[in-house]
């Protein structure tokens, strides 16, 4: 019984998402960091590599996670917790991405929590959309406890 995504619907849901959010980010990413299109493409690639490592390793613990305490699978998560998957990626996401704004965009402390609260915030909003859309694009299949 499959209760997490296979290795395979990982990858696609992850890089479905790091493009989409590339697409999303660059431009929020120059309008915070005051910086050039150019300039913040490569800033978002870099923040965008970090993220690929993180994400799929929290992604897969949340799920195991919601799997022990409810017996559920992604893709039957209710809204409520869709919301604390998303903001709880994206906060844990700050832990790598504000020392990245500091070294490669050339921030000082505050600019870079600043710049990141800012991507923080769109990319929330764009974590919740992504992954319902996912969801219900390529279901778990699997045994759901609702």
């Amino acid at each position: 019984i499959m209760i997490v995504r296979t290795s395979r619907e990982r990858l696609l849901q992850t890089a479905g998402y790091e493009i989409g959010g590339l697409l999303v980010a660059t431009p929020v990413c120059a309008w915070l960091t005051g910086t050039s299109a150019d300039a913040s493409a490569v800033l978002v690639v870099v923040l965008t590599v970090a993220t690929v490592l993180w994400a799929p390793l929290f992604n897969t613990a949340f799920d195991r996670i919601d799997w022990q305490l409810r017996g559920r699978v992604a893709s039957n998560r209710p809204n409520r917790l869709r919301l604390i998957h998303a903001i709880a990626l994206e906060a844990s996401d700050m832990v790598i991405s504000v020392p990245i704004l500091m070294v490669v965009g050339g921030l000082d402390p505050v600019p870079a929590v600043i710049a990141d609260l800012g991507l923080t915030l769109i990319y929330a909003i764009y974590t919740y959309s992504y992954h319902r859309f996912f969801d219900w694009l390529c279901p778990v299949r699997g045994p759901s406890v609702a």
